[in-house]
């Protein structure tokens, strides 16, 4: 099976809120790309900065932790990939 190889995003757009909201590095997704290999699937996410979760959660009002996901939808498919940054 040949899946897609993945995508990529400028640096700076991660806004909260979307409109005339301020860039949130921790949320900032600079590239996401999926590979199989046998029966194992891989996911890679590239963040700006994962180095200060609390900060990234504070950005956000009512948010306690963080979790990353990826799904991809490949013909009759479906990939789900979850990480988790906590933060206290």
């Amino acid at each position: 099976m040949r899946l897609p190889t993945g995508i990529t995003d400028n640096f700076g757009d991660a806004l909260y809120p979307v409109i005339g909201g301020t860039n949130v590095p921790g949320m900032d997704i600079l590239s996401n790309s999926i590979s199989l290999s046998g029966t194992t699937l891989t996911v890679s996410t590239r963040i700006v900065d994962l180095s200060h979760p609390s900060t990234t959660a504070a950005s956000i009002p009512g948010t306690a932790f963080l979790h990353y996901v990826t799904r991809c939808r490949w013909a009759y498919h479906l990939f789900r990939s979850h990480g988790k940054h906590c933060s206290k």
